[in-house]
């Protein structure tokens, strides 16, 4: 359930079992034999798995490079603590869920997105998100097509339907008004945050 599925297979389960017993519960053959499963590369299996919050949090100030320093440890305290994950001081002893029943849910959507929009928009996170678009040869004044297929690039390896990559590139052309307007470097940051709620970014 961790790695692959959230619905195994008996098979798969018993194959593990087996692992374990010939090997004296050694787990690193056990992680073996998991990650040996062909479903592991099954394309109707890659993407299954749903980022926990914490994930989630973790995979956002990787990809904006925001700033991980204390100062702003009490903001991610807060957002984990709505989402109810904040790291062990889950009361059972088999710890937080790993199934997306466990974690998708409206509060957890809109905390998530809200997340994203600190991030990318608020200066105390220092994220480099500009700099990270410069650094690769692109600004403002570069296509939106291009501009918006960068990030998807970083976001989720570039994983966008058409109609998906049209509202990021609408977003990015306009106000917050919905008018037609000229990119700049704060709508580019609101436009990460955009996109940062489409669906494939809850994928492990």
């Amino acid at each position: 359930q961790k790695f692959i599925t959230e619905a195994p297979t008996p098979e798969m389960i018993q194959a593990v079992i087996d692992r374990w017993t010939a090997t004296g519960g050694n787990n690193l053959e056990v992680l073996k034999k998991v990650l040996d499963f062909a479903t592991l590369m099954d394309p109707d299996k890659v993407g299954n798995k749903i980022k926990t919050p914490f994930e989630q949090f973790a995979a956002t100030y990787r990809v904006t490079r925001a700033d991980t320093s204390i100062n702003n440890l009490g903001t991610l305290y807060n957002y984990l603590a709505r989402m109810q994950m904040l790291p062990h001081l889950k009361s059972e002893p088999t710890g937080y869920g790993e199934l997306a029943r466990d974690w998708v849910n409206t509060n957890d959507l809109l905390e998530r997105q809200n997340f994203a929009w600190d991030v990318t928009t608020q200066l105390g996170f220092l994220e480099d998100i500009i700099q990270l678009l410069t650094d690769n040869g692109l600004t403002a004044a570069s296509p939106p097509g291009s501009i918006v297929d960068f990030y998807s690039n970083i976001l989720f390896g570039g994983a966008l339907t058409p109609y998906e990559r049209q509202r990021a590139i609408d977003f990015l052309s306009s106000d917050d008004n919905g008018v037609p307007a000229a990119v700049t470097d704060d709508r580019i940051r609101k436009m990460v945050a955009f996109m940062i709620g489409f669906p494939q970014y809850l994928e492990q």
